[in-house]
């Protein structure tokens, strides 16, 4: 019956989608009512809650208290972590920080105590991003570090894989692009070793992400395609949706808006199916920008707003201090200073609670403008010393030296040829025919090394025969020759035998005679 359930479990995940969301909720409970209070049904709720948080959240809670509720009355204790896990994942979702950590505990003191050592580095991952979002980033790196200690030692790569693009993201987000490039390629690495596609496409958009902030647009293009280009493959469309993104955000870089504003709302169209109010938050502040640069002010406050509000309700500090900053801009752009000063401040706030490096910078810079164009000039010469200073950490040379540094280490691990980068083609390809080469040249090194092998073993095996044949020849030759020599010598013996048989002959006649006579002449006398 159980395996009944599992493989009824397994059709159903894989075809939810394409219910409406009252249909769907109709036959999940149908099907929920047709499974034994056992492990089966825990495990399907879990399941069912994790794949669909991001769609409709209330509803994964409400499934993963049906399963904590059955794990407590069967004591199923590895259901019942994993679904304190999956609840604070929900909880943090809705950036409701607090009580998904304190899911995320309650999952790491009952995993230890049933040693599931997979479990608990999952929880360590999720504890690390939710403290990649409250930007506080040691505390995030340090649980990264812990999941990732454990990935290592379990040789699970691919939350390995997982582990390393998140250290890397957090690197990135401090500026400290050397470090986020090492993590992002050593992701790559192993994704190309599982051949995980999804894996892979994350890494090379992330490593695209890079010379995106290192102003390399043309490598970072290129990065952002070869991501597009698997994920298309796959099809993934979370990873289809950020490839657009930053796509959109490289032309924007180039003063390209018309092509950003087509990769950002073809990203915008995919966030809104998968219903990631993130992701949505996220679009709507890039087509935001788009409009501020062609100086179509008022569209450009109206997207800002609709994100900041999203912001708000999900709680999400970090992307509200963005949001700030965009809107103080606008209203420098306007002409209005006291409505610029005041989101400027509450972006710097943020910033400074936050540890944002790169938003310090760009929130200094539209201080000192702010503060030059009200004839402030004291404060704006202030704001922009720590404009540059902060300019000059991010963006120096050391940075960029380490940063072609281990990119060319890994390109020459790969051996990559640069024939092949200037026709374009893709590294995976690149990669991929190297390893067919390397292959193709081992097999041909090993064969040729069995045939040397099997040919020097003829060869000994003949010389060994050739010797014994010519000691054949000479016994045999000996063996003649001692023939002929017997061969005369029973010739010889022949010979004298004769000579032997003739001398007697002889010597019997020529003493029968005188015998004869000698005889006679005894009878004679006896008769006389």
């Amino acid at each position: 019956m159980k395996r009944i359930n599992v493989i009824i479990i397994s059709i159903f995940l894989s075809t939810t989608s394409v219910f409406s969301q009252n249909t769907e909720t109709e036959n999940i409970e149908i099907l929920l009512s047709n499974i034994e209070q056992d492990t089966s049904k825990i495990l399907f709720l879990n399941d069912f809650a994790y794949k669909n948080y991001r769609k409709d959240v209330e509803l994964s809670k409400k499934y993963i208290n049906r399963s904590l509720k059955l794990s407590d009355s069967i004591n199923f204790k590895s259901g019942k972590a994993k679904a304190l896990r999956i609840k604070g994942i929900c909880f943090s979702y809705k950036s409701e920080f607090d009580s998904a950590l304190y899911f995320y505990n309650s999952a790491v003191k009952l995993n230890e105590i049933i040693n599931d050592s997979n479990e608990i580095s999952r929880c360590y991952n999720n504890i690390g991003n939710l403290y990649r979002k409250l930007g506080n980033y040691p505390t995030a790196i340090s649980y990264l570090q812990k999941a990732l200690k454990i990935n290592k030692k379990r040789n699970n790569k691919k939350q390995t894989c997982m582990n390393l693009n998140n250290i890397g993201l957090i690197y990135m987000k401090q500026s400290l692009y050397p470090e986020a490039l090492d993590y992002y390629l050593q992701s790559l690495e192993i994704s190309e070793e599982m051949g995980d596609k999804k894996k892979e496409s994350k890494a090379l958009n992330n490593i695209g992400l890079i010379h995106w902030k290192q102003n390399n647009f043309k490598e970072a293009i290129k990065y952002y395609n070869l991501s597009l280009k698997i994920s298309e493959e796959i099809p993934d469309n979370k990873s289809i949706s950020s490839a657009y993104n930053n796509l959109g955000l490289i032309h924007y870089s180039m003063n390209d808006y018309d092509t950003a504003v087509t990769y950002f709302k073809k990203s915008l169209k995919i966030k809104e199916q998968l219903k990631d109010r993130r992701g949505i938050s996220m679009c709507l502040n890039n087509v935001g920008l788009c409009y501020f640069r062609t100086k179509k002010l008022d569209e450009a406050l109206m997207f800002f707003n609709y994100s900041l509000e999203t912001k708000i309700k999900m709680g999400d500090e970090q992307g509200q201090c963005i949001t700030y900053l965009y809107i103080g801009k606008t209203h420098i752009a306007n002409n209005q200073h006291k409505d610029a000063l005041d989101f400027l401040n509450k972006s710097l706030n943020l910033a400074n609670k936050l540890g944002l490096t790169e938003e310090l910078r760009d929130i200094n810079k539209e201080l000192s403008h702010l503060y030059s164009k009200t004839n402030n000039y004291k404060l704006a010469y202030n704001h922009y010393i720590i404009f540059k200073q902060l300019s000059d950490s991010i963006l120096n040379k050391k940075n960029i030296i380490r940063v072609t540094s281990l990119e060319n280490q890994y390109l020459h691990k790969k051996e990559l040829d640069s024939i092949f980068f200037q026709q374009k083609i893709s590294e995976t390809e690149l990669i991929r025919n190297i390893n067919n080469e390397r292959f193709a040249r081992n097999v041909f090194l090993l064969s040729f090394l069995l045939t040397s092998v099997f040919f020097i073993l003829v060869l000994i095996l003949y010389l060994k025969y050739r010797k014994l044949n010519i000691q054949l020849k000479k016994q045999k030759l000996k063996y003649k020759n001692q023939n002929i020599v017997l061969e005369d010598n029973l010739s010889k013996i022949k010979e004298l035998s004769t000579f032997k048989e003739e001398i007697t002959h002889m010597l019997i006649h020529d003493l029968k005679t005188p015998l004869n006579n000698i005889i006679q002449t005894s009878k004679n006398t006896d008769l006389n």
